[in-house]
């Protein structure tokens, strides 16, 4: 009988060391980062790695007054992330969104440090900014600009992020290409001082690294009437958006996109002119950012 309870008990301890070990293995894989890694894609052409991108949108600025808020960067961020997924083939998994009070320095800073780690030198990277946009210095020369996110304070340098910040994480982000469409004021100390092309050519600039942007403006304060409605967005978004929706070729450049930008800005908003060129100092070496446009949308050529 001693030795029937005491096989059963060495039964029961095996039984238990095995449901604790399994019950381990389990938790170990629940508390594993949910995001890991993209693996690499296969887009069937010359397009190599993932397309992740950073959306920025900030209407509220909770430390500042009243003239400080907008109306339509959160609007705008969200539908360009719309546009991105439906057309272009961005995946949602791979897009940082960051809009109104989840857009402190701190997220934003976080945000780059992360993709920073997560992305590959065969990854493209697009970044889209919609929010309160400052400088400081009288000439562009020698002035420098800074977004400010939704718990900036007022004359309170530490809680900006500088432009030559932005323009360090695009240069040590390991992606091959980085766009970024940036609608603020003074967001033009970004840039430096350049019809349609075949699928060779494209497929030789795509090859090479790239930091380019776009911004709505130059060094200088963006009019309020930019910020005003157009059907529910800026006169700079709904331009952009309105190349992303109009597109039918299977690829579209990032240099295409500045001149239709500046043309329609241009005619609607005085004294607003859009302008695109590469990143001072983080990288560019000649390639160019390409949107894949996808196949249900691609004009059919008989």
């Amino acid at each position: 009988m001693r030795d029937r309870v005491t096989a059963s008990s060495i039964g029961l301890v095996f039984f238990l060391s095995i449901l604790q070990l399994s019950a381990c293995v389990v938790l170990e894989q629940l508390q594993e980062p949910s995001i890991k890694a993209a693996a690499p894609v296969d887009h069937g052409d010359f397009i190599e790695g993932t397309y992740w991108a950073l959306i920025i949108g900030t209407d509220m600025y909770s430390r500042m007054d009243k003239d400080k808020q907008l109306t339509v960067a959160r609007k705008d961020a969200e539908a360009v992330a719309a546009l991105l997924v439906e057309r272009y083939g961005f995946q949602k998994e791979h897009m940082v969104e960051l809009y109104d009070e989840s857009a402190t320095r701190t997220r934003i800073i976080e945000a780059f440090n992360s993709l920073k780690q997560r992305l590959t030198d065969k990854d493209s990277l697009f970044i889209y900014y919609a929010g309160q946009g400052d400088h400081e210095g009288d000439k562009p020369e020698v002035s420098f600009g800074y977004w400010l996110p939704s718990d900036a304070r007022l004359d309170d340098p530490a809680s900006y992020i500088f432009n030559s910040q932005v323009s360090d994480y695009w240069r040590v982000i390991p992606a091959r290409h980085i766009y970024a469409v940036v609608d603020s004021e003074f967001s033009g100390s970004l840039m430096g001082r350049i019809g349609r092309l075949g699928k060779g050519a494209i497929k030789e600039l795509y090859q090479e690294k790239s930091r380019w942007v776009l911004t709505s403006g130059g060094h200088y304060p963006v009019p309020d009437v930019a910020d005003k409605s157009k059907n529910g967005h800026s006169a700079f978004a709904w331009h952009f958006m309105r190349v992303l929706e109009e597109n039918t070729s299977p690829y579209l450049l990032a240099k295409d996109i500045a001149a239709p930008v500046a043309i329609g800005v241009s005619a609607e908003v005085f004294g607003l002119l859009p302008r695109s060129a590469p990143v001072v100092q983080a990288g560019d070496k000649g390639g160019q950012f390409v949107f894949r446009l996808k196949k249900e949308f691609q004009k059919q050529i008989p």
